[in-house]
């Protein structure tokens, strides 16, 4: 990685970045543009020699400027391309503990606005550089669906819209990582959050899958099938921390007693 990108996240930005004759900011997303426009072509040994600007990319992810951000979204994106494992796993151990960060909503920004971009959205006649990255990073999906949904309903309106359009692409892929082999240096303990992970989708995805809930108060009825399942339902939203409302199609009133 070039001079400007390595000073803006080790030093620090200079005190005029704002002023109108300030290029600093210009050169930074220029030297993202540059590595975006090389890296398809290089040899792969060349490829491998430039994993240490993961760190510097990651961090520009987080920057308080939104264009800083998205060239580097796009940087990320084409850079996992070219060496998938190693972005993948960076994109694991770095990028999707920001997707969680309730405090800093720019970090949730730049991590969910790359995720958007790896997954390579067509967006009209504009195709990302990662089009065809799709059944490549089908053993990831699994590690990218829950957190994204959790984004779904984030305060920032940016994260909410990459996230809804995010998820809507990842649930598509979900039938598809059934049965792919594990990803390249992935540790136990990671590959069991997967299998958990994997889990929820396969309950949230079909209800017939739910735990059976047992109510841990004594009621003097038996609960029909319906109403067990719509506990199920409901006890599985509370333990994943999702948002959810149980109805039904009538307008009639129902209760243990008169179901």
């Amino acid at each position: 990685m070039s001079t400007f990108t390595i000073r803006a996240f080790t030093e620090g930005f200079p005190e005029d970045i704002k002023a109108d004759n300030s290029t600093f900011g210009q050169s930074i997303i220029d030297e993202f543009s540059i590595v975006r426009t090389l890296l398809p072509s290089l040899h792969p040994s060349l490829v491998e020699q430039l994993r240490e600007m993961y760190i510097h990319v990651v961090q520009a992810l987080q920057c308080c400027f939104s264009v800083i951000r998205f060239a580097a979204a796009r940087c990320f994106a084409t850079m996992c391309k070219a060496d998938l494992v190693a972005g993948m796993k960076h994109m694991i151990d770095n990028v999707l503990p920001m997707v969680t960060d309730q405090l800093e909503v720019r970090r949730r920004q730049g991590a969910i606005e790359c995720i958007y971009r790896i997954l390579a959205l067509r967006n009209g006649l504009t195709v990302d550089l990662v089009t065809t990255l799709d059944t490549e990073i089908l053993p990831y999906v699994i590690f990218l669906i829950v957190p994204v949904m959790g984004r779904m309903s984030d305060s920032d309106n940016d994260v909410r819209l990459l996230a809804t359009e995010t998820f809507a692409t990842l649930v598509k892929l979900v039938p598809l990582e059934a049965g792919i082999p594990d990803p390249p240096g992935m540790s136990k303990e990671l590959l069991a959050e997967r299998d958990e992970e994997r889990k929820f989708i396969a309950q949230m995805l079909d209800g017939s899958k739910v735990e059976a809930f047992k109510i841990p108060v004594a009621i003097r009825a038996n609960l029909r099938k319906y109403q067990q399942d719509g506990v199920n339902w409901l006890a599985f939203l509370n333990k994943y921390h999702l948002h959810g409302v149980l109805c039904d199609g009538t307008n009639r009133r129902y209760s243990e007693s008169n179901p």
